[in-house]
């Protein structure tokens, strides 16, 4: 992969320039980032790690979005379909297969059995980890809306929301997962 850096530096100072002008926004941004440090959804580099060069090393813009049916709710989405020299991490990922089950499917199976089971799991894709080895493909830049430092770098030790491997793969995180405890 390409050095992205200076793009995504660009897309964080743009970031940041929305976000100041949004000061609720903002405060929910920091927020959700602090949250994922603290949980062990991203951890900070160290200097030493920024240092060493990775030939996987890609730095996502991120942003965040609003669903207009949960007001107040901000999501941080990563771009991993944002292009430099022609390489975007999208286009280096594979789809992976369609393993959502089909609506008819799911409502002809609630008559096989006496009893139906459903769940939601709370940020799915963030409940699957990815190997270290990969993990520095899933980089970010972030300066705590401090614009006159340096952005720290930080990496996603979890599935993203904005990779189009992610689907797939939490699906069959969650299919293997209930087929190995199955009893």
């Amino acid at each position: 992969l390409p050095n992205n850096r200076n793009m995504a530096l660009k897309r964080l100072e743009n970031l940041e320039k929305g976000l100041m002008r949004q000061p609720e926004k903002a405060s929910q941004y920091q927020k959700i980032i602090q949250g994922y440090l603290d949980v062990g959804f991203a951890r900070k580099l160290t200097s030493e790690e920024v240092m060493q060069y990775s030939p996987r090393r890609w730095f996502l813009p991120h942003h965040g979005i609003s669903n207009p049916n949960k007001p107040g709710k901000l999501r941080l989405v990563f771009d991993a379909a944002a292009s430099y020299g022609g390489v975007s991490l999208n286009s280096e990922l594979l789809t992976g297969p369609d393993m959502l089950l089909s609506l008819p499917g799911v409502l002809l199976r609630f008559r096989e059995e006496s009893i139906a089971l459903v769940g939601d799991v709370e940020q799915m894709y963030h409940q699957v980890r990815v190997i270290s080895e990969d993990q520095a493909s899933l980089s970010f830049l972030w300066r705590d809306l401090h614009q006159n430092k340096l952005p720290d770098a930080y990496n996603m030790s979890v599935t993203i929301f904005g990779a189009k491997c992610s689907p797939a793969s939490a699906n069959y995180v969650l299919r293997k997962t209930a087929s190995d405890h199955e009893e």
